[in-house]
């Protein structure tokens, strides 16, 4: 049965329980003061379904609070004078908000909206009585600042939760570094039951933990891609090294990370050996993706001083053993400055792209394929290789490969740094032979900020569609393009300039929060210091995106760009930080020495729970015997088996806090 009446539509399913059939109708009624009438209830059905409809639950967050609402078919939302710590809607039965349709954006989605005044606390705004399945939206509007948040906010309470919401609208708290971060707990009074609560947090000691020491580089870092490259423990790390005496005319090299994968709840960091590859001159870029058709991650870096990139071939090996050997290099336009590597033709094979800053173009070499051993990249003007030339001092500083479309094949997108703008390469796959015969077409330029020097896929408001960012070396601002496709054409709305510090180099899409949307992390400088500024994105609604007031993440010393993965996937869902530095304290060197650096932030949304140090899921006997075998021991922060409070000391306090949690099973 569907009803609906305005703002309001709901689906009702009632699979079963007695006397159900498509006719049953769903309870839904405020809790009720004492002695108040009792709100309508029929028996029967067994789930309320919120499927691209919206849920508005309006009131006031008091300890004598009151509700308002129409009457929807099938639905009475009541109302109460006056109320202890009740619930704004309470929901009698199962609870089903979905998200959004394969290819659909957040606007197709179910959505429960707040809207609250805070002058108080309440114990729930929803109360579901049987089980919670959460996805689409949650917005929550704070019609009144008169209260804060000193203290959880319980948004919805069910029997039992799984997903969560995919996107989260969450007002700006408006104080730098500080966030409303809505998670899932455990329900302490109604027991066995799960709560989505609010709360506002501070970015710098919530959100990340510095995990494992930072691996000291033997040179400057101008690049890095994550792959898995050896098929096992996750995301390894590939890095382009310039040379450290001589970075533009000396020879450089590339180094492989390896994941170490996890203990438990821990994880382990890189491999202490690190695999090193000689690379060409000023190596400027580097990429990874299956070119060969074998097993196993390919490398490509952009050789800015040798005018070619170089193929480092994966041996397919898993685990121990896994090594990458040169396949030579292949010429490409004068001082290429970026590469990506992407499958534009759609024949199964990736294709090679350059940016190429000297000669004002880009190259586009066409992957020959497989004919018994690999045959390399196009190297035939026009045939298999395009060179496409770009507005005289456009300076291309870098390239991204796009979605920008529903149209088959990724788009190129390039930042001008001379000209202050974008270039869109549009390619049309259906075109197959050859390469160069109106396949690629370049766009007029898009207006940028000042100098940019990177150039990244984002999507901030969630919808189809790639939209693009731009840091702005010369700006001190960050460009922010949103995709204004209508499935078939390209385009884009005048870009915004969002400010966020003194020259910045590096940006990356991160859900730093795992509220579903996508934040920005970016490195500029502050005050006269190098930080990742960490912009979440508070409410990509209606077409608008709002970012809140950047926090900073500031332990990493003199960062030069950032990247974004899961490295420890086996250990949690959320997205970490991998931070690349010029310069370091470098591990075990002299008193004051610097050394280039590869730095982890952990994601900690997800933390272990506390007095688990071995990782089964419960506090038990065997984590008694673990903290006390590792009694005394020092580690980084967080890492260590017996680290109950992550202190970085393994001591009587973590003795205290696993006894605390004896028996307790972690969420």
């Amino acid at each position: 049965m569907r009803s609906g009446v305005g703002a309001f539509r709901f689906f009702l399913s009632a699979e079963t329980g007695g006397g159900g059939g498509e006719d049953s109708v769903a309870a839904v009624a405020a809790a009720r003061a004492p002695g108040a009438p009792a709100a309508p209830t029929t028996a029967g059905a067994t789930t309320l379904m919120l499927n691209g409809g919206l849920l508005n639950v309006t009131g006031t967050v008091t300890n004598f609070g009151s509700i308002s609402g129409p009457l929807v078919e099938g639905f009475a939302i009541a109302t109460s004078e006056a109320r202890e710590s009740v619930p704004l809607l309470s929901v009698q039965v199962d609870y089903i908000q979905t998200g959004p349709p394969p290819g659909g954006g957040a606007d197709q989605s179910g959505s429960l909206r707040l809207a609250l005044s805070l002058s108080g606390i309440i114990d729930d705004c929803v109360d579901v009585m049987g089980e919670a399945t959460l996805g689409g939206r949650l917005i929550v509007d704070r019609l009144s600042a008169s209260g804060a948040i000193t203290q959880p906010l319980t948004i919805l309470t069910a029997s039992g939760i799984t997903g969560f919401f995919d996107v989260a609208f969450l007002p700006p708290v408006g104080e730098p570094g500080k966030f409303l971060l809505a998670e899932v707990v455990p329900n302490a009074v109604r027991g066995g039951s799960a709560s989505v609560v609010l709360t506002i947090q501070d970015l710098a000691t919530l959100i990340f933990n510095l995990t494992g020491d930072a691996d000291s580089l033997s040179g400057r870092p101008s690049a890095a891609v994550l792959g898995d490259f050896d098929g096992s423990d996750g995301l390894d790390i590939a890095i382009a090294l310039r040379d450290s005496a001589d970075p533009t005319g000396a020879a450089g090299d590339v180094i492989v990370l390896y994941n170490e994968g996890s203990t438990g709840p821990f994880w382990n960091g890189w491999s202490v050996g690190v695999v090193q590859y000689p690379a060409g001159v000023n190596p400027s870029g580097i990429d990874a993706a299956n070119l060969d058709g074998s097993p196993g991650l390919d490398l490509v870096v952009s050789n800015e001083g040798d005018d070619n990139v170089l193929i480092l071939v994966n041996n397919g090996v898993v685990g121990t053993g896994q090594a990458f050997t040169s396949a030579g290099t292949f010429g490409v336009g004068d001082a290429p400055s970026a590469v990506v590597v992407r499958d534009l033709d759609l024949d199964g094979f990736a294709d090679v792209a350059t940016s190429n800053s000297g000669a004002d173009s880009v190259s586009l070499l066409q992957n020959l394929g497989v004919s018994g051993t690999w045959q390399g990249l196009g190297q035939t003007l026009d045939v298999n290789r395009v060179d496409l030339a770009l507005p005289l001092t456009a300076a291309p500083r870098d390239l991204c490969a796009v979605q920008l479309n529903a149209i088959a094949g990724d788009e190129l997108a390039v930042a001008n740094t001379g000209t202050g703008s974008i270039t869109v390469i549009a390619n049309d796959p259906t075109l197959r032979a050859p390469w160069g015969s109106g396949r690629f077409t370049i766009q007029p330029p898009i207006p940028t900020g000042t100098k940019p020097i990177t150039i990244d896929p984002i999507n901030p408001d969630e919808d189809k569609w790639d939209d693009l960012a731009t840091t702005n070396f010369d700006g001190g601002t960050v460009s922010i393009l949103l995709n204004d496709t209508d499935g078939s054409s390209i385009g884009f709305r005048p870009h915004v300039e969002v400010p966020v510090g003194d020259a910045p180099s590096s940006l990356v899409q991160i859900d730093i929060d795992n509220d579903g949307d996508e934040d920005v992390a970016v490195v500029a400088e502050v005050s006269g210091t190098r930080v990742v500024r960490i912009l979440r994105n508070d409410a990509p609604q209606d077409g608008m995106v709002t970012l809140s007031p950047p926090g900073d993440v500031t332990s990493a010393p003199n960062p030069l760009f950032v990247l974004a993965g899961n490295v420890n996937a086996s250990v949690d869902a959320t997205t970490d930080l991998i931070i690349l530095s010029a310069d370091g304290p470098a591990a075990g060197a002299a008193r004051g020495a610097m050394l280039p650096e590869c730095r982890v932030m952990i994601n900690a949304l997800a933390p272990p729970c506390a007095g688990d140090a071995d990782g089964s899921g419960t506090v038990s006997f065997t984590d008694i015997l673990t903290t006390l075998a590792n009694f005394g021991a020092d580690c980084s922060p967080g890492t260590g088996p017996g680290d109950a409070n992550g202190n970085g000391a393994v001591d009587f306090s973590d003795v205290l806090s696993t006894l605390a949690n004896f028996g307790a099973m972690c969420p």
